[in-house]
């Protein structure tokens, strides 16, 4: 009986990883995996021209990932790509593939 408990508890964790990895675009097997709310803004950081953000929207559209990669510092703080930030926001994305600024 314990054995199966415990079966079904790797079985339910399994699950759970293949679902988190769904939630996850941008390339996830070359970068670290991070949730998109834990991801600091700079107030210094404009809204993009509507122009740049309907080619990045085409260009995810069109290829399945983002053509600009995330890239944090150590604490989060995003240093480039705000456009691909605000699309996986709008699209629902829980976690995101980002690179980091050593």
């Amino acid at each position: 009986m314990i054995k199966k408990f415990i079966e079904n508890l790797k079985r339910r964790k399994q699950r759970k990883m293949q679902i988190e990895i769904i939630d996850i675009t941008n390339r996830p097997l070359e970068g670290e995996i991070v949730r998109l709310e834990n991801i600091k803004i700079k107030k210094d950081f404009s809204e993009p021209k509507e122009r740049k953000m309907k080619e990045r929207r085409n260009y995810f559209n069109k290829y399945g990932y983002f053509k600009s990669p995330i890239i944090l510092d150590k604490n989060n703080t995003l240093l480039d790509g705000y456009t691909t930030y605000l699309i996986a926001k709008e699209k629902g994305y829980k976690n995101i593939t980002i690179l980091r600024n050593k």
